[in-house]
């Protein structure tokens, strides 16, 4: 709906009224009241919400006119020059595999590396949104093409299927610390995207990794994109397009950056019975993961599916420099996880890490369950796995040095 004018909003008074007051708009979900001070937040003040409240129930009040001012804007993302450095398409389009819920493709992209780069910005743009599930990009290191390659090679078409992966385990090794590398390594992960990742300001607006940090990349190196389809709860106007999602990335020129990377933390044994509601002890999972040594962590990015109901991070404490302790912290709390608006959030103060958590809470009642084809599911046991209808428990830390 339009919110441009008066007449617009008063139209719809009562539904500004509700949706700001149960915190569904504007979409922004983690609570921050106890946890790190997130950027670029989208969260209305209490004030706010209260004046909304008293103005519907005062019947919508238009206001004097000569008391008008222009709104003020805020952004609530970070800022990227105009125009990319470096464009990463599929050469052909891909048609989704029918007959099956679920689709996990890979394509292999060349972005051109002649020397070492470094990442300061992403955007990831779908080219058929109402099937594309989420997009993982990975970075694929010259000691590992080959194997990617055989694998484009055994499957007619463009790209391969990639069900649990892109098909290379990644060798990790300890980087030149002199240098400022975090670590060295066959693939690693550059940057995710899941729907709610372009509720910004602008739509499409790309993803600015935090200030004075970078991704770095190789020289040769090739980018795997690996593309999740859902095709249960497809549209008929979808059968036969073709999909040819893109990558944009902005590279830094020549400042000091430090070297980032994803760091993984998952909870993947879990079992949350049928019709287990969030109040069951059964509905909760929780992982405690030990880095391999302190990090500062700047950013947190959430995953969960369509029956997920909460999900938090943690810091466990880290040993400092000296004998103190950093004390345990929340990172991260989303008390009402909602599958159609995920993001990663930046934090405004990084926060050194040697343990963290991830805890996530699922509701599998009959009445919760979500409704495909315009049939509510079945309740079924939930389980670690691939497709929509499974769930996760993850959370990936934007970390440096």
């Amino acid at each position: 709906m339009p919110l441009v004018s008066y007449e617009d909003a008063k139209t719809h008074a009562d539904e500004i009224a509700y949706q700001t007051r149960t915190r569904h708009m504007p979409p922004w979900l983690p609570d921050t009241t106890a946890c790190s001070q997130l950027r670029h937040s989208r969260a209305l003040p209490p004030a706010d919400v209260q004046a909304l409240q008293r103005w519907a129930e005062l019947g919508a009040p238009e206001g004097r006119r000569d008391e008008y001012r222009p709104p003020s804007v805020r952004k609530t993302y970070g800022s990227l020059p105009e125009g990319p450095d470096r464009v990463a398409i599929p050469e052909d389009g891909y048609a989704p595999k029918r007959g099956r819920a679920d689709d996990y493709h890979c394509f292999i992209l060349d972005p051109k590396l002649e020397r070492p780069e470094r990442v300061v910005g992403l955007r990831i743009a779908p080219g058929l949104p109402s099937l594309v599930h989420h997009v993982l990009l990975f970075e694929v290191r010259a000691s590992a093409i080959a194997r990617i390659r055989e694998l484009d090679e055994r499957e007619p078409g463009p790209g391969y299927t990639c069900f649990g992966g892109i098909g290379v385990a990644p060798t990790v090794r300890a980087g030149n610390l002199a240098k400022g590398e975090l670590v060295d390594f066959d693939a690693q992960m550059i940057v995710g995207w899941a729907p709610g990742a372009g509720a910004t300001d602008v739509a499409g607006a790309p993803t600015a990794l935090p200030e004075g940090t970078a991704i770095k990349l190789a020289p040769g190196s090739r980018l795997v994109m690996q593309v999740h389809y859902s095709l249960e709860n497809h549209a008929r106007a979808d059968i036969g397009k073709t999909d040819r999602t893109r990558v944009d990335m902005w590279l830094a020129k020549d400042e000091p950056l430090r070297q980032a990377v994803w760091v993984p933390l998952l909870k993947y044994d879990f079992r949350v019975p049928q019709n287990a509601g969030p109040d069951d002890p059964r509905a909760t999972a929780r992982a405690e993961v030990t880095l391999p040594f302190p990090l500062d962590v700047r950013g947190v990015a959430p995953h969960m599916h369509l029956r997920g109901q909460s999900i938090r991070i943690d810091a466990l404490g880290s040993p400092n420099d000296g004998e103190t302790k950093e004390p345990a912290s929340c990172l991260l709390d989303v008390p009402r996880w909602d599958f159609h608006h995920q993001e990663g959030y930046w934090l405004e103060k990084a926060v050194r890490v040697g343990k963290a958590a991830v805890t996530c809470r699922w509701d599998n009642r009959s009445s919760s369950q979500p409704v495909a084809n315009g049939k509510r599911k079945a309740s079924h046991e939930l389980r670690w796995g691939e497709g929509t209808d499974d769930e996760m428990c993850l959370a990936f830390l934007y970390a440096t040095l």
